[in-house]
């Protein structure tokens, strides 16, 4: 089956776009940075976890295009960031967790709904991005091995650019006895 190497290219762009700009957005939309406020980090965590779909759908179209064009090595570095990305979206679970315990006791008690609403939706987001990360990562190690080009037997003589003939001796030289023995 004949690859279309030509739309490598194309599909990675697509793939860097899909994963990159969303996260861009995102983070653009939620300046200025706030590290101390912990209703800033309830709020950028809320938002960030609306836009890790596309960046997951950016992933699964870079691995996808690495499995079809053969490759590997770049199965496996997506493999890697995959896993890399959900444990770092997994500790910023945690540490939303504990922001949003501290933000409840600030928040009025007619907004109590919306924030618990928003609370469950950003954890199940996330919970979900988790996962797909770490399947993404999983399928990026499952591809195939690295193989070495297969040779028939016999086709590497020590004599450069013979063939095998019969009884895997380079053409012209047949193994017998007066030819392998020693006078």
């Amino acid at each position: 089956m004949s690859q279309p190497r030509h739309l490598s290219a194309p599909a990675y762009l697509v793939a860097f776009a899909l994963i990159t700009l969303p996260l861009l957005d995102a983070f653009l939309q939620v300046l200025p940075i706030r590290l101390h406020d912990p209703r800033w980090r309830f709020g950028t965590f809320g938002f960030m976890s609306n836009a890790l779909l596309i960046p997951l759908l950016g992933l699964l179209v870079a691995l996808t295009a690495a499995a079809s064009f053969d490759h590997r090595r770049f199965q496996r570095v997506i493999g890697i960031l995959s896993f890399l990305a959900a444990l770092i979206v997994l500790g910023l679970l945690g540490v939303f967790g504990l922001d949003s315990l501290q933000v409840r006791g600030q928040v009025k008690a007619p907004a109590q709904f919306a924030f618990n609403v928003a609370s469950i939706t950003a954890t199940v987001k996330s919970l979900m991005s988790i996962v797909g990360l770490t399947t993404l990562g999983v399928a990026g190690f499952r591809g195939p091995k690295f193989q070495r080009e297969h040779k028939p037997p016999g086709a590497s003589g020590l004599i450069m650019g013979a063939k095998a003939g019969p009884g895997g001796s380079p053409t012209g030289h047949r193994n017998t006895p007066s030819s392998t023995s020693t006078s």
